[in-house]
């Protein structure tokens, strides 16, 4: 057995610090690593002083017993479910399975959004992959520490994690009753933290829990925007006032990365720390190559490096080592000779999957090429999906609401993919073609807004009176995303979702205001800036949702015409967020900020914009 694979399978308790790090680094970062687990080893081991918390993500549930599946894990899972129900899509699935082998990253949100979209919101079951039985027992011993950690009094457990195995590790550690772990899982449940985060047995659960549906935070329209709830003023005081060890957490959340970051960036030396436990890569020896594909994390240690402690190791070795110096327990270490039993959460995927139909199961598909890039692929599955429909195009005006919108959909869909390959004709043919399907069933707003959205990106010729005509239907859906904005029932819309109400209507403001320098609208400019700029409504509407690129790059657009700096910052942060997303938002952004660099005149600014899109 090589050195990598002992240390990667946990075969005693380790007896030193050293024998929990790492050993293949370079001696400055073993030192700082060695520093850091010393620090938080004594900060456990001693009661009473400033608390110690633990931010634990999905990377803790990954070993033996527990093999939770990992988000690429989930996403190919549920397309080799997707064409085991529907057979005519399997044409699909080598390029499928190529491209997902060869994407660094998807947001498994976005997939979940899109399935979501067609699934009434009743019968949604993903969240159920990983809604754990409690028997037999998976739980492993970063859960067994944790449970331990709650009932202690000496800190708290934080966690994005749906499932519940830290749950079931709390009854088997505890022998209490349920009843007696206070669950923190819904947005207001989080109102009053302050009355809680100094008791015991209570654990916090950032984005919902399995057994909750209501709770579950897995699709984009939930996690992609800023918080504005109470988690926002919990998560700066747990990162200002404890320490905080972050294990198996990627940072990549939209919403939960940004107050984390704001508040560590305020810390001051002498006070709490950040512990950032790296899961070890052979052939890794310095911070730098761990960090390299990690822009979030880096931001942390780049922020105040003195604050902040690297701990290479597995979560396994750091969980062991703390109980028994913490707890004096030994860890019971899983055999790997002892069979696991598998958990079939495909199960889940598959209700949903046979709930929206093969038409809607290929439109995922193809928006999912959409979103890696695949462009040609993309508009193969896309294109079949909609000319299956459109054959009888008769029999589709008289055909339900729902198979027209989601035939515009398809459309539209196909129409952005084809406009991304700046193929702009093709795309405006497809975009009159969807606006002709909702004719006669009234607008889809979100549908509609990108179809409009796309006949004034396109660089084709229009006539000065189907510019304007366009631009007048702009504004008329600006008003009716403006008027349900101001609803106050969340979730009234199944296309726009949650909050998405708010988002489009800034994102047609800023529409407006990008198109009418171009066409010469300006009284509509004017009006606008009036109505919006100066007074600062939609800038301060846009903090709602101001982690998503979408966003940072309408407030590029709006900030140029009173502060170019604040332009370009907002478009370089932008471009960041969405490389990280996906390879067609990255060249979205990169598109859009070409505009940008056109309207800015400082040399400089020009110069620093330039640089980040070459």
């Amino acid at each position: 057995m090589s050195a990598a694979d002992s240390f990667r399978e946990l075969e005693s308790i380790p007896n030193s610090v050293d024998d929990v790090l790492w050993p293949d680094l370079v001696p400055e970062f073993h030192q700082r690593c060695r520093e850091g687990l010393e620090i938080l080893t004594t900060a456990c081991g001693i009661s009473g002083q400033r608390r110690t918390s633990f931010y634990v993500g999905a990377g803790i549930s990954v070993c033996r017993p527990s093999r939770l599946p990992v988000a690429h894990m989930v996403i190919r899972s549920l397309f080799e479910e997707c064409v085991g129900i529907y057979p005519t899509l399997k044409r699909y699935s080598p390029a499928l399975g190529k491209a997902l082998g060869q994407s660094s990253y998807v947001l498994m949100e976005n997939v979940f959004q899109h399935l979501y979209e067609h699934v009434p919101p009743s019968s949604f079951h993903a969240g159920r992959v990983f809604d754990i039985p409690h028997s037999p027992p998976r739980f492993n011993v970063n859960h067994t520490f944790l449970a331990r950690w709650l009932h202690s009094d000496r800190g708290t457990v934080v966690t994005p994690n749906l499932d519940p195995l830290i749950e079931h590790a709390w009854l088997d550690v505890t022998g209490l009753d349920p009843d007696q772990l206070t669950v923190i899982r819904r947005p207001d449940e989080f109102q009053g933290w302050d009355q809680l985060i100094h008791q015991p047995d209570v654990l916090w659960k950032l984005h919902g829990s399995s057994d909750d549906p209501e709770s579950w935070a897995i699709i984009l329209s939930r996690v992609g925007f800023s918080l504005e709830d109470a988690r926002v003023d919990f998560i700066r005081h747990l990162v200002s006032e404890h320490h905080v060890c972050f294990i198996g957490y990627r940072a990549a959340d939209l919403d939960l990365f940004p107050p984390i970051r704001e508040t560590h960036t305020r810390r001051r030396p002498g006070g709490n720390v950040i512990f950032w436990v790296f899961y070890f890569r052979e052939g890794y020896k310095t911070l730098g190559d761990y960090l390299q594909n990690e822009p979030n994390i880096a931001q942390l240690f780049e922020a105040t490096p003195e604050c902040i402690y690297p701990i290479v190791t597995t979560a396994e070795r750091l969980s062991t080592w703390l109980q028994s110096q913490c707890f004096h327990v030994e860890s019971v270490l899983p055999s790997t000779d002892t069979p696991i039993p598998d958990y079939n959460y495909r199960q889940w995927f598959a209700l949903d999957l046979q709930t929206i139909g093969e038409q809607a199961a290929q439109n995922l598909i193809g928006y999912t090429f959409r979103i890696l890039g695949e462009h040609d692929q993309a508009l193969t599955v896309l294109d079949e999906a909609a000319e299956a429909v459109l054959k009888d195009e008769d029999h589709l005006t008289q055909a339900d609401e729902l198979l027209i919108r989601r035939t515009a959909q398809l459309l539209q869909e196909s129409a952005q993919t084809s406009w991304q390959k700046r193929d702009y004709p093709v795309a405006i043919s497809k975009v009159k073609r969807a606006q002709k399907l909702l004719r006669g069933i009234g607008d889809d707003v979100g549908t509609e807004f990108g179809l409009i959205s796309m006949v004034l990106d396109a660089k084709v010729p229009l006539r000065w009176t189907e510019r304007i005509a366009v631009l007048v239907r702009l504004i008329r859906l600006h008003w009716r995303f403006k008027r349900l904005s101001r609803r106050k029932a969340p979730g009234f819309s199944p296309v726009l979702g949650q909050g998405l109400c708010i988002y489009y209507e800034t994102k047609v403001v800023e529409e407006l205001l990008r198109k009418t320098l171009f066409i010469r609208f300006r009284v509509v400019r004017l009006l606008l800036i009036a109505g919006y700029g100066r007074g600062g409504r939609l800038i301060e509407k846009s903090k709602f949702l101001n982690s998503i690129p979408d966003v940072k790059r309408r407030q590029a657009f709006l900030w140029v015409t009173f502060d170019a700096n604040r332009a370009v910052q907002e478009m370089i942060e932008a471009i960041r967020i969405a490389q990280s997303i996906s390879q067609a938002h990255h060249k979205l952004n990169l598109d859009r900020a070409r505009l940008l660099l056109e309207q800015i005149d400082n040399p400089e600014l020009k110069s620093k914009l330039s640089e980040m899109i070459d």
